[in-house]
């Protein structure tokens, strides 16, 4: 593929409103398996904590480790502070709130498909510019989610995005990993949208063009800090519709 420009765009705040999802799929892996219990309700402090800590989240065992901070009573008040915790916890808990994360979600997804995948909406006015880009070869999808459950979300909205343009970061920076794939396609510049100010930060490719989702999980004061490009919802659709004009 010969390309100017490739765009790359995170799924979890950025394409998918994914929040209830990730709150009511780690609050099972964490209580059922992690502690191997089974509250009867969820408290609505822990839920709003859950979401005051969301902006912090970069892969699929944060979220755990979000219900193990909330059950020690374990106040986070910055990035800085997370990632503590998250070392403290040790690379054993990470695989480990990994592996049971991905578990709880196969079983929702096995034994209630619909109602999982209703947790997981596309955001307002996006449906239509998502069917209408799905078969560009230069826009990709770039996630620390698995793939095969973001091409299941998308499926069951009705969008045909091949799986070769959805991309596992994996261990690799999201910043690092945008400037390989536009090396790989040959493209002169990338567009990277995501909503983890982290993931806009640290890179060097000055072909790379990092703007924030101002309408995800981010920090209030992240939108006055000197950094990426701020983007709202609407610019955001529009840049989606000059792709392929409706």
């Amino acid at each position: 593929m010969q390309t100017d420009c490739l765009y790359v765009f995170d799924f979890d705040g950025v394409l998918c409103d994914s929040i209830r999802e990730c709150f009511v799929s780690s609050w099972y892996a964490y209580f059922h398996y992690h502690k191997g219990t089974d509250p009867g309700s969820v408290e609505l402090d822990r839920k709003e904590r859950f979401y005051r800590y969301r902006p912090y989240i970069r892969t699929g065992e944060d979220y755990v480790l979000l219900h193990d901070l909330i059950e020690r009573g374990r106040e986070i008040r910055s990035q800085e502070e997370f990632d503590e915790e998250k070392r403290a916890a040790g690379p054993e808990f990470a695989s480990r709130f990994r592996s049971l994360i991905y578990r709880t979600r196969e079983e929702f997804l096995s034994n209630d498909r619909e109602w999982w995948l209703s947790l997981n909406p596309l955001y307002p006015g996006l449906h239509g510019s998502l069917v209408r880009i799905a078969e560009r070869p230069d826009t990709v999808i770039l996630s620390t989610k698995r793939p095969d459950l973001i091409a299941e979300i998308l499926g069951a909205a009705g969008i045909d995005w091949p799986g070769s343009r959805i991309h596992h970061s994996g261990e690799t920076g999201k910043l690092p990993f945008v400037s390989k794939l536009r090396a790989e396609v040959g493209a002169r510049e990338a567009v990277f949208v995501d909503d983890q100010r982290d993931h806009l930060m640290h890179g060097s490719d000055p072909a790379v063009r990092c703007f924030l989702a101002v309408w995800g999980y981010v920090q209030p004061q992240w939108l006055s800090e000197p950094g990426p490009e701020l983007l709202s919802l609407r610019d955001f659709t529009a840049m989606l519709d000059r792709l392929v004009p409706v």
